[in-house]
């Protein structure tokens, strides 16, 4: 539901005569009690490699 809000507002603002304060690929992550924060979706900019393995949802 976050990223479909998220990617509603994109669309909202680019047919408004303002700047574009929402705009580009959506990252989404959850903060708990139990897991801390952990992210669902994101992009990479660095290789694989470099990027922390983590347990898929």
């Amino acid at each position: 539901m976050t990223e479909f809000l998220a990617d509603l507002t994109k669309k909202v603002f680019r047919f408004r005569a303002v700047p574009e304060y929402v705009s580009g690929d959506i990252d989404v992550a959850t903060i708990t009690a139990f897991e801390n924060f952990r992210w669902i979706k994101r992009k990479h900019y660095y290789p694989e490699h470099l990027n922390r393995e983590v347990d898929d949802v």
